[in-house]
């Protein structure tokens, strides 16, 4: 029993912690090294432990923990926005304790190891509080005004809690995050379910442009739904495209950076040969122990010309590429390839995002947009965040997507709306009248006029040009995950822990 496990961890965490000669020693341990210590194994399973317990609905006690976790200040701090996230998520949902809830959010932002994602999802509902809280003291106020003699007994009826009327701490001076909006764009894909096994891994399969319309009728090529959005940019001139989300840019960073990344002389940095990594690169101290070189790395980056961006990389490729690291030898292909992409997206483009990346990888090593499309020629490049049916962006997505525009990269969202998503099995031979023969050789012309891609930028424009309006099945419903993180706890949905929707006993009509 997972909850058994977690009270016997509890009960050796509270021991230790009490300890004072050894917490003087594990806070003397620089933190990439404290987090290989046994009290941050033991503050994990305390976090598996508010897992454990809300999906039994004990909030109460999640809370407790919760809080227990967030008085220390020395173990796996890189957790602290999870925490202050979940427990400002429990207080106002489920206890309905909102401004308990709001002084969470202040104290959490105040909090500077609460940083990028967690951070503006602490401002998302901060701010959503504000609102909530502002229009119920409006409406109080209202009904005192109609029935002053009552006054005692409204406020005992709004219910809520009894702490209305006090000051909410924390609430001087605070600023919530306001990232900008990327623009979008919108294309249709012909879609189907496929019920066969060859299909693992994908929750919606895409038929490319010049597959046949219809079942039974040619050759259908499936795709996924990020190939049919490089397939449309290919189609605008980018003729380079790839879909490796941040292993783009990490190993971008990698070749740029080599020599600050594995040749600073940072103690217990790399402990043995077959480190891919240094230990504390997902640590504030990578960059707090780096940042003379860093910083001037990234002003050199800036200023490089096309043959010097092409023999920093072919030098790096050449003497490591055998070697396991940050950077991935397969998704760049060759150093021309690198070098290409690098003056697509511009030096001083680039060499911000290696800064970012830098100064805070543990938190922005994920996030970042799902393709990248480049002219070498040319020398433009987009960054696109692609979006299925019903998917929406994250927390680090809007982040990664706000940080891109202001450093003048061309980035935007890119949603896919699915279109004929009946199965695309070929089907018996029917015989039809001459009147429906030819409506249905009507039909087909439509629907094969009708299968372009209809692409609009609402930065410039709001009004989306779409295809005529047709009736549509209702898609499946596809997950929002981030896939490196997928091990962390990152709460960002009030839907966890909820009960599942019913599914409906509706049957859809023949058509």
């Amino acid at each position: 029993d997972a909850l058994v496990i977690c009270a016997q961890a509890g009960q050796l965490y509270d021991e230790m912690i009490s300890d004072a000669s050894l917490m003087e020693h594990e806070q003397s341990l620089p933190s990439f090294l404290r987090r290989f210590t046994s009290l941050s194994v033991l503050t994990y399973i305390k976090t598996c432990q508010v897992e454990a317990l809300q999906r039994l609905r004990k909030y109460s006690e999640s809370i407790t923990v919760l809080r227990c976790l967030l008085r220390q200040s020395s173990h796996l701090l890189d957790y602290r926005g999870t925490w202050y996230d979940r427990l400002a998520l429990n207080l106002d949902l489920h206890l309905k304790m909102h401004h308990k809830a709001l002084e969470v959010v202040y104290k959490g932002m105040r909090d500077p190891e609460v940083r990028v994602g967690h951070r503006l999802s602490l401002s998302i509902r901060g701010q959503r509080l504000e609102a909530t809280l502002e229009k119920r003291k409006q409406q109080r106020e209202i009904k005192k005004a109609k029935n002053r003699r009552k006054k005692e007994n409204d406020e005992k009826e709004d219910g809520d809690d009894n702490e209305k009327e006090t000051q909410i701490e924390g609430a001087d001076g605070m600023l919530f995050m306001d990232p900008r909006e990327a623009p979008r764009i919108i294309i249709e894909g012909r879609s189907f379910q496929m019920t066969t096994t060859s299909t693992v891994g994908f929750r919606r399969v895409f038929i490319t442009g010049n597959s046949a319309c219809h079942s039974g009728v040619g050759e259908v090529t499936a795709c996924s739904v990020e190939e049919l959005v490089i397939e449309h940019y290919n189609q605008q001139g980018y003729v380079h495209g790839l879909h490796a989300e941040g292993t783009t840019v990490n190993s971008l960073f990698g070749l740029l950076f080599w020599a600050v990344l594995y040749e600073s002389p940072v103690p217990d940095a790399f402990r043995h040969l077959h480190q891919a990594v240094p230990l504390d690169l997902d640590c504030l101290q990578f960059y707090a122990s780096r940042k003379q070189s860093v910083d001037a790395r990234v002003l050199e980056v800036s200023a490089m010309s096309s043959t010097e961006v092409e023999e920093t990389v072919t030098a790096v490729w050449e003497k490591h590429s055998t070697e396991a690291s940050i950077v991935n030898w397969d998704v760049l292909q060759t150093p021309q390839h690198a070098t290409s992409l690098i003056l697509s997206l511009g030096v001083s483009v680039t060499a911000r995002i290696c800064d970012r990346l830098a100064k805070d990888h543990r938190f922005t090593r994920s996030g970042f947009p799902d393709l990248i499309v480049w002219n070498s020629d040319q020398q433009i490049s987009r960054v696109v965040e692609v979006k299925g049916p019903n998917d929406r962006l994250s927390t680090k997505q809007v982040l990664w997507l706000d940080y891109l525009l202001e450093i003048g990269a061309v980035a935007e969202v890119c949603h896919v709306e699915a279109i004929g998503i009946k199965n695309m099995n070929a089907k018996s031979a029917r015989h039809l009248s001459p009147t429906k023969k030819k409506c249905a050789q009507n039909t087909a012309t439509a629907a094969g006029n009708n299968s372009r891609n209809i692409t609009q930028d609402i930065s410039n424009n709001d009004n989306i040009i779409s295809s005529s309006s047709r009736k549509r099945g209702r898609p499946p419903k596809e997950s929002n995950v981030e896939h490196e993180d997928q091990r962390e706890f990152s709460w960002d949905s009030e839907d966890d822990f909820c009960e599942p929707e019913q599914p409906s006993k509706k049957k859809n009509k023949p058509e």
